[in-house]
């Protein structure tokens, strides 16, 4: 009898699946100006913007709410703060990344130009300009630490600083998920050849995360 012949063995294929190319989705916003700021979802409603409560005294308000009439503040005191945007406009953009206290917690006021913020989720980096810039030139970037905060809820809401968080019909706006722990945001500038965007960068990198 002939022993049974056994399948010859094959080499393990050495290939491997390409790997994914990094994604590059951007949501981008602008706020004319404005000063931008981070706040937790569960406290959109305890930011006001540049609004006050209506009195009386203002017979057409400028926004209807579930919780009351409100009014645009516009006379933009800085040095005497009138409104939650008036605080924000108040801190001076030194350092460029600042908490501010927002009914029970924070958010946090970033400094920007005047140009529009695009969110590069796999990048954790804010924007400030009209592109991207390249990711293979990022390592060039001199990073400077604004501030260091501690993060305790993940869902966070970039918005324009002028607006009542509460406003459902709040102008552009662009949902974070945060790590939690502690978060640092760094500050970088791009662009070093004429061909180059100038860019503001905020990165922001955790720290600790739980």
């Amino acid at each position: 009898m002939q022993p049974e012949s056994q399948p010859e063995s094959q080499p393990e294929s050495t290939n491997q699946p390409p790997e994914s190319p990094p994604d590059d989705s951007v949501i981008a916003v602008n706020f004319a100006g404005a000063a931008p700021i981070l706040v937790p979802r569960s406290l959109l409603p305890n930011w006001h913007g540049f609004y006050r409560p209506a009195t009386d005294m203002d017979e057409f308000p400028d926004l209807e709410l579930p919780d009351g009439n409100w009014v645009m503040d516009t006379t933009f005191d800085f040095t005497q703060p009138r409104t939650d945007y008036d605080r924000a406009c108040a801190l001076g953009g030194i350092p460029a990344a600042q908490s501010i206290a927002i009914g029970p917690g924070f958010g946090i006021v970033l400094a920007t130009e005047m140009h529009p913020i695009l969110w590069w989720a796999s990048e954790r980096m804010l924007v400030n300009g009209a592109r991207l810039p390249d990711r293979h030139r990022l390592p060039q970037v001199a990073w400077t630490d604004e501030g260091t905060f501690r993060i305790t809820e993940s869902e966070w809401v970039l918005m324009n600083g002028c607006d009542h968080g509460a406003n459902p019909d709040k102008t552009e706006h662009v949902t974070l998920q945060l790590p939690l722990g502690e978060l640092l945001i760094q500050r970088g500038d791009y662009g070093w050849e004429d061909s180059d965007p100038a860019l503001v960068l905020f990165r922001l990198r955790s720290v600790n995360a739980t």
